[in-house]
């Protein structure tokens, strides 16, 4: 019974420790495919169906690598890409909502203000070439 005990013992953590290599998931990965895609719909269940993981196992791995929920990285990076649009002045501030993933443009000028302390049309006064 001893001898169970330790074989058990041993499964338990071979399961365990095959476990915490990731099973192959790559947060880097899905932070390259929300950077990429921050013009689509942008969910835990669009980001499992894309990678075949649990939206769960997903947000859970991507939280403890990157610190931070998916949700507010997806934010994150939305506000950084509008900001980086504005600067370049090609585009008008409804296309740089769309571009960058809000539906709606008066929810991006709230966000966007929320985020950097001003409204995108100001940001783009402030900064036109």
């Amino acid at each position: 019974s001893a001898q169970i005990i330790n074989i058990l013992t041993f499964l338990f953590r071979t399961a365990e420790l095959g476990s915490s290599n990731e099973k192959g998931f790559d947060a880097e990965k899905v932070a390259q495919y929300i950077r990429d895609h921050l013009s689509e719909e942008l969910n835990g269940d669009t980001l499992a169906e894309h990678f075949h993981f649990h939206k769960n196992y997903i947000s859970n791995r991507f939280c403890r690598h990157y610190g931070k929920p998916i949700h507010s990285y997806i934010l994150e990076m939305r506000i950084t890409k509008a900001i980086s649009l504005l600067e370049s002045g090609r585009s008008n501030i409804g296309e740089i909502a769309a571009k960058v993933g809000f539906c709606d443009r008066n929810y991006f000028a709230r966000y966007f203000k929320k985020v950097t302390g001003t409204t995108p049309r100001a940001y783009l006064q402030k900064h036109k070439k």
